[in-house]
């Protein structure tokens, strides 16, 4: 029996990037993402129980209802923590979905890029249904609760619940 990982399945992580830019906007404004952000939400759509505990450690009023399949699993048990830093490889897929031109990137600064999704991404976006992908959209719309502390913030309360 083959173990599939979809993690390394590039279509999952272009649909769930496209997912995290799309829904964690507020309110169907823009709301750029950079990719500090992006890299943490990833991070913790790929590991609801953290966000549960997450949410809970900020006294967050936004609850995730974490499924019995997350609860107890491998991933939960082993956690990918360089996947909290991990820029390269979602920097390699999001110039995959800028190339075709399903996200915007624009260049705030030296340091800063804007992540927004272009017309053709909020249309996939909508289109994006199966069991799997519509679990990462509740969970976007939970990490919307998020956007307004900092990524650095956010990634020392997770290590924090990792380490204990």
């Amino acid at each position: 029996m083959m173990f599939f990982n979809p993690d390394s399945e590039i279509n999952l992580n272009m649909a769930r990037l496209l997912i995290l830019v799309v829904g964690t906007r507020q309110n169907n404004e823009e709301f750029a993402l950079n990719i500090d952000r992006l890299v943490t939400y990833d991070f913790l759509s790929r590991n609801p129980v953290v966000l549960a505990r997450l949410l809970i450690q900020l006294g967050k009023a936004v609850k995730i209802n974490v499924k019995d399949y997350e609860s107890g699993s491998l991933t939960e048990t082993y956690i990918n923590r360089s996947s909290l830093y991990d820029y390269h490889n979602t920097k390699a897929v999001l110039q995959l979905l800028h190339n075709y031109k399903i996200l915007l990137l624009s260049r705030l600064d030296s340091q800063e890029v804007s992540i927004k999704a272009s017309e053709l991404g909020i249309i996939l976006y909508s289109d994006l249904i199966s069991e799997y992908l519509v679990r990462f959209k509740e969970i976007a719309l939970t990490l919307k609760s998020l956007n307004s502390i900092s990524p650095s913030s956010l990634r020392g309360h997770i290590n924090f619940i990792i380490n204990g």
